[in-house]
This record gives structure tokens, sequence and C-alpha cells, in this order.
């Protein structure tokens, strides 16, 4: 691993030679599961000398060039291992040697330095927006703010659309800003004198063009300098997506600078959006560029708000994890990635005894038209020669075995029912009187009868009467008469877990669907658990980056979409 001091001399080599790159934005060089380590993104900025050396802060005679030369005097020294605090007044981990510095940094710094009103409005000029973010779950939107190539940055914790002036990327910014804080060890500026943010309105060259490549450091000990500083990070995931915060997913990683994961002080976060675009979930090495580094508390968090947040992806094959028959001339096929629709074609697919005459793709589940199939028959479907989203090829064994409903339409394979709500903590009334679960039908053309089915949790079980769910339709299970809405059941004898539980499906002994949700899953009071509609298949339902909580409002302190679809996880 390297240290901060040969990451800014390297710096300085970038910035005194400029920047060959050809200026495209964003994107994802999609790497095949066997590729060889990714090579440098592209960049947005045509960072050349001439032009970078022209900016000079009107407050210190030094180009951003010999800015951040001068900072390597003190960057080796800068980290002191502080996370941060919420406590008021001073923060003892920010660097106050600011000798070399321009103005606009020593705003930054003083900035960092404070917490809470400040005597005086502090004006920050000619700094540059490298990333302009919407609200996420309970993170506030805002924008980061840099001046130099090596920091310092800092958090402009200001929804973008209320500050005036419409905030460009890549531009440069003026405001004074008037109070901070410091929330779970980040450093944000939390008002600004009223007017007073302006913003250009395209980008400018300079160091957006090779942000800090920080995949050789060891970044959590260097935190308290690297926070809210533009980035870009190769690292490899290597754990499973875990909840830390509304809307927001973890995965512990590894990187050349830390080879080990640390899952205290080191981990990549993003969002649902995210994750469902590439199919993260199957542990991908990425390479992030030209984002932010958030840090929660003494935790550093490489994070990705948006697809066009990675340079790269590499991923393993592609794998069929499950399949259903809907009806007798049915199959939909579900994969743990979203498919290129070009790569796929009917004759990809072989079901025994039947023949495939047609294929529609839609994100993670290819739907396929058969001949017909024996009611209650068993197959098994093969795939071949499809990609995904990323051009990565499928597995060579991929396959799946399924069978056929009955005439009777009483579900008798997985997925041919779906878990997809579970209200298990509401805000009003007893504990056991307003939970609930929704039910949905998967299958266009054919209802689902489940007389007689077994709905049961980790404890307690219900056997149900008379109850059918119609074509791509829904119905919910309530534990009372009154759960704020007009239920489609009552069942007794089951109280759901808080904190973990089962819901479970069985007809006849088949487990027709399942989910166990744990302390993984996005979980509060009052709202319900809400599988996404891109994924409202049994064998996504049990992948907690599947399910967010509902914000819809169904009664007065309740929220979720109780009967009706679900909406979308971010």
């Amino acid at each position: 691993m390297v240290g901060r001091a040969a990451m800014i001399a390297a710096a300085l080599v970038v910035v005194a030679c400029g920047d060959d790159d050809d200026g495209s934005m964003g994107g994802v060089d999609a790497g095949r599961a066997d590729a060889s380590t990714p090579s440098d993104a592209s960049t947005p900025f045509d960072a050349g000398e001439d032009e970078l050396d022209a900016h000079v802060d009107d407050d210190d005679a030094s180009t951003v060039a010999d800015a951040s030369s001068d900072d390597a005097s003190i960057d080796d020294d800068a980290s002191t291992g502080d996370a941060g605090t919420s406590d008021a007044g001073a923060d003892a981990s920010v660097p106050t040697d600011d000798a070399g510095l321009t103005e606009s940094a020593r705003a930054i710094l003083a900035l960092r330095a404070s917490n809470g009103t400040l005597a005086s409005p502090q004006y920050l000029d000619t700094v540059q927006i490298t990333y302009v973010l919407p609200p996420f779950g309970d993170d506030p939107g805002g924008v980061f703010v840099q001046h130099e190539l090596l920091g310092p940055a800092v958090f402009l914790a200001i929804d973008p659309t209320t500050l005036g002036e419409t905030p460009v990327r890549g531009a440069y910014a003026s405001f004074s800003a008037t109070e901070t804080a410091v929330v779970d060890g980040q450093h944000r500026v939390t008002a600004i004198v009223p007017g007073s943010f302006q913003s250009g309105d395209t980008p400018v060259p300079g160091f957006l063009a090779e942000p800090q490549d920080i995949t050789a450091i060891d970044v959590p000990a260097e935190l308290d300098d690297l926070e809210s500083e533009l980035t870009r990070n190769r690292v490899s995931v290597v754990s499973d997506y875990v909840d830390c915060g509304l809307d927001h997913w973890c995965a512990d990683i590894t990187t050349a600078g830390v080879p080990t994961a640390s899952p205290t002080t080191y981990r990549f976060r993003t969002v649902q959006s995210v994750i469902e675009a590439y199919g993260l979930q199957r542990r991908c090495y990425q390479e992030i560029d030209l984002t932010p580094l958030w840090r929660f508390d003494a935790q550093a968090q490489t994070s990705a708000w948006s697809p066009d947040d990675f340079a790269d992806i590499a991923c393993p094959l592609v794998r069929v994890i499950g399949a259903v028959a809907l009806d007798a001339t049915t199959i939909a096929v579900v994969f743990d990635a979203p498919l290129d629709p070009a790569t796929v074609t009917a004759a990809d697919f072989t079901v025994t005894g039947a023949t495939v005459s047609s294929v529609a793709v839609s994100g993670y589940v290819a739907t396929l038209t058969t001949s017909a199939m024996a009611r209650a028959s068993m197959h098994t479907v093969s795939v071949t020669g499809v990609q995904d989203v990323l051009g990565i090829d499928i597995t060579a064994s991929a396959s799946a075995d399924l069978v056929v409903p009955p005439a009777s339409n009483r579900p008798n394979g997985a997925g041919q029912v779906v878990i997809t709500e579970i209200m298990l903590n509401p805000s009003g009334g007893t504990e056991t009187g307003r939970e609930w679960i929704e039910l949905s039908n998967p299958s266009t053309t054919e209802p689902r009868v489940l007389t007689g089915c077994v709905l049961r949790d980790a404890a307690g079980m219900h056997t149900l009467g008379a109850l059918t769910i119609p074509a791509n339709g829904r119905v919910t299970l309530a534990s009372s008469a009154d759960p704020g809405f007009t239920e489609s059941y009552v069942y007794s004898g089951i109280t759901l877990g808080n904190t973990g539980d089962s819901v479970v499906v069985e007809c006849d002994g088949v487990e027709i669907d399942r989910v166990d949700y744990d302390g993984d899953f996005q979980s509060r009071d009052g709202y319900s658990l809400s599988l996404d509609p891109d994924l409202r298949t049994a064998f996504h339902d049990d992948l907690t980056t599947s399910w967010c909580t509902s914000v819809a409002t169904y009664a007065a302190m309740d929220h979720g979409t109780p009967g009706a679809a679900n909406e979308e996880c971010r």
C-alpha cells in the first residue's frame, strides 16, 4: 500500500503533464468474468497543462498545481486516526497546518474545524463542484465542493434544488457559509447566506479529469484527510449486501491498500437502483470513478449513487436461480443478473417434454412461451448463449426444475405465489392487531387457489380457508379485521417478529414461497417491507437487496401499499 505523500507526488505528475483521455463522461467498461484488471476509465474533462495553469485563485498567486505541491508538505501528518465526533467546537482531526494552501482551501479547512453557527459568514470562492447528490433515504441532498486535487473538501448539505442557481458538476461555485455540523463524523455546511450560492454553467478543466486514485491507500487510516474528496477506487466486494441506512446498502470490500476486509472501517455503499441495474449482488469487482468518499463515524464508505458512477465492473458468470411454470404454456426463468435482450432468443432455451416458440425479457426474468405441457408434470429448463447487460456469459450448466400447476390451479411449485409485502411492526393498534402479509400471483392467465394451504412463521401456523388470488392479482392477509384497510382474509395464530422471523406459504407439503427477514432488512416501525416490483419472484425475495420500506401512506401513521402495486425501490 502507499501513503498520502506518495499519492500527492503522483498527483503532481498528473497535474503537470495533463490528461490524454478522450473526454467521455460516465458509463461502464463492462468486463467479463475472466477479464484482466480494468484499465483506467475515461474521464469527463481534458485537463491540459495550459488550461489548468490558467486557473489561479484570486487570493493566492500560486496555481492549482502549485497549491497541490505545497499540500504535500502537510498531508503526511494530517491524518490523526480520529474518526470525528458530533461534539460542538473545533474538531481536532481536521488538519490545521494550512501553510501554502490557497485562500479557498483555507476556508474549507476553517469550515471543517467548526461545528455550529459561525461568528461571521465564511466565503468560499472558486471551489469546484465535484458531485451533485440528490436526497436518498435519510441522507440529505447536497453538493460536494473541493478546491485542490488532494483536498480538502466539504459537503454542502443543502438540497441542490433549493440553492437558487442550479449546481453544475465540474463548474466553479462560490457561496458564504453560516452554519456547519458534524454528522456521524462527516463535516457538513448546513446553512449559507440566502442567495449567495453561484455556479458556473459548464464544467471547466481541472483535477476532475484525473481524481486521486485511492485503490492502493489504507483509506480507513487516512479517512480524516480523504473525507468528501473526489476519488477513484477499484474494489472487490467480498460479502452480501446489508442494510446500512434507509434506502442504502453496504458490502465489505478489499482493495490493494486494504487487502483484508474490515467491516467496521471500510465498505462499499450504494442504493437499490444501482445494485439492480448491474446485478451487483453477485459480489463483483468494481471501479468506482469520480465519487466523493462518504464516511459514517470511523467507517470509510466508497460510494455509488448512480449506475454512471462506475468505470468498470467484472462479475461472476450469470446463473439461473429458478424457474416457475405460470401455466401449461408459460415458463418464467429467473436469473441473478439483468439480461441483455439482444443476446436472448428462443433457441437459447430447451425444456424437457416441450418446445420453446418465443421468449420475452424483462430485467432478470425471461418468459418463455412453450408447447402445451401436461398438468402437474415435471420439467427441466436449460439455458445457453445469453449474456447480461455487462456482456457477461451464462454458466455452462445453467438449468432449473419446475412443475406445471394442476388443473385445479392450486399451487404445487416454488414461485407460483410470491410474498410481496410484510407489515411486521405497525405503528398503531396492538402488536398483533394490525400486522399483515401480501401475496401476489405472477401468472397473467390463471388464478391461484390457496384454500387449505398453510401460512406460517417461525413459531405459529394457520390453515387458510377459502382464498383465491386472481390472475396477476394480490391478496392481503391480516391479523385482525381492522388493519387500516379492507383486507382479503383474516388469519390467527401468528405474531410476526420485529427483528427477525420467517413467512412461509405451503400447499400440500410443498413450500411455495418463503421470506426469512432479519436485521439486515430495511424495516422501520409503521413501514411495511416492500418487494421491488421488478424483482417479483420467489427467488429474488430471498435477497435483502430486493426489499425496501414503503413510503406510501394507507392509515394515519402506517405506510405501505396493501393490495396495490408496490413502489419501486430506488
